[in-house]
């Protein structure tokens, strides 16, 4: 049920806690009592209340006041509405990561997906989901809470989101043969596979890479880091990684991984959060595990 504010504006809700109060001791004196205001005031609450509801409500019935159909229909809403907003007010924030089973929802792109696997461990009952989400997309699922905090290299610039330097990106050359030092004119005229998430072939490499004016040999695209290493284990063909991937996943693949011969990196990645969230207990929980598992894995902070 959609809330109608400008109805609900123009009513006195205090008349409710009136009402509520009136029903309970069906009596204007107790009601006034309970309230801890004058039986005048109380028996003006009524009348205002029996002019709006267009009913009687309680009748005077010898040393009560008895409640009409209207008024016993109308009361269970009423008292539902009160419970709830005293639940609401009342409300602390009591997580315990050892006890809870709550859910976060963590948005990564794919060239953050190195966090994702370490997060879920030692987290006892609580169940942690990651979603590949686009750049362009974090604002409206920060927005919506569809995700509770986001790991990217793209930051939103809207001073309602919070973000924090996780880790530098630089480039890597991952390939098959021993490891040695590349030249410029190597990484030039090498044959590369790289990674693009979407099916344009863009994404963060690719539009660094153009941007600096390298025209490089593409001569395979895939759409994750994982896929792009198969292939530079099962081929000829280079890829280039992050380092942060590079270093974590290169040497299972049996490939050698050599810093690129440029000056540039990709965006460095940030964890990113509604910044009025932060006195969730939760989230200050999840946004201080992706700390310690980025701590932990000592990736590149740079200076």
């Amino acid at each position: 049920m959609t809330i109608d504010h400008h109805n609900l504006r123009n009513f006195d809700l205090n008349l409710l806690i009136a009402f509520d109060a009136l029903m309970k001791d069906r009596s204007v004196t107790l009601a006034a009592h309970r309230l801890r205001v004058g039986q005048p005031a109380m028996s003006h609450n009524l009348a205002t209340l029996r002019l709006l509801f267009d009913d009687e409500l309680l009748v005077r019935t010898r040393n009560v006041m008895t409640p009409t159909t209207r008024a016993l229909a109308l009361h269970s809403h009423v008292a539902a509405a009160l419970d709830a907003a005293q639940l609401a007010i009342s409300y602390e924030d009591d997580f315990d990561p050892v006890r809870s089973n709550r859910t976060f929802t963590i948005g990564i792109s794919t060239e953050d997906a190195l966090i994702a696997p370490s997060l879920g461990d030692s987290v006892g009952d609580i169940a942690l989901i990651a979603r590949r989400l686009l750049g362009c997309d974090i604002p409206n699922a920060l927005d919506n809470h569809e995700v509770d905090a986001v790991i990217s290299c793209s930051v939103p610039g809207a001073s309602r989101f919070s973000n924090e330097l996780l880790f530098e990106q630089p480039l890597m050359c991952c390939y098959r043969g021993a490891t040695e030092t590349w030249s410029v004119q190597r990484f030039e005229t090498a044959h590369y596979v790289l990674v693009a998430p979407n099916s344009g072939g863009q994404g963060c490499i690719s539009d660094l890479l153009t941007q600096v004016g390298y025209d490089l040999q593409i001569s395979l695209v895939v759409p994750d880091y994982l896929s792009a290493l198969e292939a530079a284990a099962n081929s000829q063909l280079t890829a280039i990684l992050p380092d942060p991937m590079a270093t974590h996943f290169a040497g299972i693949f049996g490939l050698s991984a050599t810093p690129a011969p440029i000056a540039v990196q990709l965006p460095p990645v940030h964890l990113i959060w509604v910044s009025h969230n932060e006195g969730d207990r939760g989230i200050a929980w999840l946004l201080g595990r992706i700390r310690e598992v980025v701590s932990r894995a000592s990736l590149p902070r740079g200076n």
